[in-house]
């Protein structure tokens, strides 16, 4: 049986998951490096060489895959993200064509974004926006300025 082919793409996030998959009996397959700012959008002339016999593709967020591209690669079983969004993903062509797209976030990824949520949540509450601005326009000390604690109050975010 031949090896399974992954795909990489060439960002900071996918190196270090090629070093991880280094150590497996897998063919890794590197993509050619993107120019950032910007997306990642293979040329297709150079489709055939990457997705042509490519089982796995892990892509980062700024990989577009799209519709023909997955119709380029017949053997292309799955997609996978190594953060929540797939937006850079045509999830609705890959199920057509009965490709897996998934997502594997670390817990530093979405317990990073859940702390910064909550961070923000209560600067809002206490008014930090309206007093920093204060501090920075160097104006008066208003005559009434509310206290506002969070104790004994459940702060969260719904939907």
């Amino acid at each position: 049986m031949s090896k399974l082919r992954v795909l990489v793409s060439s960002d900071w996030i996918s190196d270090v998951l090629a070093d991880a998959l280094s150590s497996l009996d897998v063919e890794i397959i590197r993509g050619t490096p993107n120019v950032p700012p910007g997306p990642t959008v293979y040329a297709k002339e150079d489709w055939p060489e990457l997705f042509g016999n490519t089982d796995i593709a892990l892509v980062s967020p700024i990989t577009v895959i799209s519709r023909e591209m997955m119709e380029a690669a017949p053997k292309l079983k799955a997609i996978m993200s190594p953060v929540i969004g797939v937006e850079s993903i045509d999830v609705d062509a890959a199920t057509d064509l009965g490709i897996i797209v998934g997502h594997g976030a670390t817990p530093e990824n979405f317990l990073g974004m859940s702390e910064a949520t909550m961070l923000l949540i209560t600067a809002l509450a206490m008014q930090l926006p309206f007093k920093e601005q204060l501090l920075r326009d160097n104006a008066p000390r208003p005559k009434v300025l509310t206290a506002c604690s969070v104790r004994n109050r459940t702060i969260g975010l719904i939907g």
